[in-house]
């Protein structure tokens, strides 16, 4: 009974819908966070109203208030018993592996290499973009042509299932990677490399690295999606606590006349001073410019700019 309930937790209902030619909502409408919607087969209404909370895998609809188990479901959707509804469950099964504690990062024993990706990892490859990819890019006012532009990828299972994989180069090396929650189901938006995989710690890590050298700009900013909206020449921290270490990094392939522009989010004062002292303690030589956003500006954090903000900070 035990084993029955673990696969019936682990099991991956949308790719099982997918392989039924069942269209899935993923947001929207009807659909609540961490939840994906399917036209109810259990009622004559034609709305995506059958509700599949994925944490759980258990579901309902709000027209005809019929709910049970992800074990339900594959009966009814294949018009079989219970009996061969279970034998379908281990053939749609995440990773166990990684899910037996989300909290956690997974005790993996592996020597340090290139090889860090996710083991699930597929490239994001133009005009094949899974919808739920498409729906984050469109969300997030972001072209989806971004995909290729940062090499990301995507994990249907395993511990990073649902999520988007941005790998992190630096010196043309990857040396690490952030998993970014497409479905809401996570309890943290972005998840990073494990340590025990990463060839670079997080306090030392910068995403944009190698697109700022020999630059005679740059804007320092706290987020991979601010880095995106901010464009050209714009590197994101990936903590709270930037290094000593990562700022000379910086120093070493920047022009010496290159002009900093530190970006700070509308939440980030408490971290303002800190890291003012240190990149200027660092960039002595160049020109530092702290930009913090108001409460009076419309747009609370980089990657809501718009047109007019944009052009402000490309101009200073």
């Amino acid at each position: 009974m035990e084993n029955i309930k673990k696969l019936m937790r682990n099991f991956d209902v949308i790719s099982y819908l997918e392989s039924r030619n069942i269209a899935v909502t993923e947001s929207g409408k009807n659909v609540g966070k961490g939840w994906i919607g399917i036209q109810c087969m259990f009622c004559p209404d034609s709305g995506n109203h059958l509700g599949i909370r994925l944490k759980e895998n258990t579901f309902s609809c709000f027209k005809c208030k019929t709910s049970g188990s992800v074990l339900s479901l594959i009966k009814e959707v294949d018009g079989i018993d219970f009996k061969k509804a279970k034998e379908i469950l281990p053939l749609f099964q995440k990773d166990t592996f990684f899910y037996e504690d989300e909290e956690k990062d997974p005790i993996i024993e592996i020597e340090k290499n290139d090889n860090i990706l996710p083991r699930e990892f597929k490239k994001i490859i133009k005009g094949e973009e899974p919808l739920s990819v498409k729906k984050y890019f469109k969300r997030r006012k972001f072209p989806l042509q971004y995909a290729q532009k940062y090499q990301a990828g995507y994990c249907r299972m395993g511990k990073y299932a649902y999520h988007m994989i941005l790998p992190i180069f630096m010196y043309k090396k990857l040396v690490s990677f952030i998993a970014v929650d497409l479905l809401g189901t996570s309890k943290l938006k972005y998840v990073f490399c494990p340590n025990e995989i990463a060839l670079v710690n997080k306090s030392d890590l910068v995403y944009g690295f190698d697109e700022i050298k020999n630059a005679d700009k740059i804007y320092i900013v706290e987020g991979v999606t601010d880095k995106w909206r901010v464009g050209k020449n714009a590197i994101a921290l990936l903590t709270n606590k930037c290094s000593t270490s990562l700022l000379l990094k910086i120093k070493s392939v920047i022009k010496s006349t290159c002009k900093i522009i530190v970006l700070l989010d509308i939440d980030a004062k408490r971290n303002a001073e800190q890291l003012a002292s240190e990149i200027k303690s660092i960039f002595f030589s160049n020109e530092v410019l702290f930009i913090e956003i108001e409460k009076k500006d419309h747009a609370k954090d980089p990657d809501l700019f718009g047109k007019k903000q944009l052009k402000f900070i490309h101009n200073l």
